[in-house]
C-alpha cells in the first residue's frame, strides 16, 4: 500500500488534474442512487456492483481505473452490473448504508470495498478491495477483479437463462 503520509497529496494530484471528475457522488446522493441501481437491475436482470470508498483515495480511483479501462471488465460490468458508487467522504457519510448491507470498520479495513447484490437488495458477497493488490504493493490485480466479478456474473447467469426459457 501507499506510505499513508504520500496518499493524501497523490489524491489532490490526480483530483486536480484537468479534466478529471468526482468519481464518487455526493454523499447524500447514495441512497437514492442504489434505490436507482437496484430498479434498474432488476429490469434488465443483473446484479448490483456497489462501491463505497472516497474522491481522496487513491485505492479508490484506481480501482475504478482498471473497472474503465481493461476491457473484459468493463464489458463484464456493462453487461451483467448495474454501478453505484458510495461516497464515505472522511469514514463519517453514509455509515448507516455501510451497515445495512453488513460493511462495517472500514476505518480499519480501508477503501474501497465492494458489495454485490442481486436486484431484491440481497448481499451477495462483501469485498474488500485490498485483496485484489498485487503482492509488490504496485496496484490491482486485474485478473483477480475479473475472477471475482465474473464468479458471480456466472452465478447468476442459470437463473436468468432458466427464467427466459419458462417464459417463452
Amino acid at each position: 500500500m501507499i506510505n499513508s503520509v504520500v496518499a493524501p497529496f497523490l489524491a489532490l494530484i490526480l483530483l486536480n488534474v484537468p479534466g478529471s471528475t468526482a468519481l464518487y457522488p455526493p454523499s447524500s446522493e447514495a441512497a437514492p442512487g442504489l434505490a436507482a441501481a437496484l430498479a434498474r437491475a432488476k429490469a434488465s436482470d443483473r446484479l448490483v456492483l456497489v462501491d463505497f470508498g472516497a474522491n481522496w483515495c487513491v485505492w479508490c480511483r484506481g480501482l475504478s481505473h482498471v473497472f474503465h479501462h481493461n476491457d473484459a471488465i468493463r464489458e463484464l460490468l456493462r453487461a451483467r452490473y448495474e454501478v453505484t458508487y458510495v461516497n464515505v467522504e472522511q469514514f463519517e457519510a453514509n455509515l448507516d448504508l455501510a451497515e445495512r448491507l453488513g460493511v462495517r470498520g472500514m476505518q480499519d479495513t480501508g477503501i474501497p470495498i465492494l458489495v454485490i447484490l442481486k436486484p431484491d437488495g440481497f448481499v451477495v458477497e462483501r469485498k474488500d478491495a485490498g485483496d485484489f493488490e498485487r503482492r509488490d504493493g504496485s496496484g490491482y490485480s486485474e485478473e483477480a477483479v475479473l475472477r471475482f466479478l465474473e464468479k458471480h456474473a456466472c452465478a447468476s447467469e442459470p437463473a436468468r437463462l432458466s427464467r427466459r426459457r419458462a417464459g417463452g
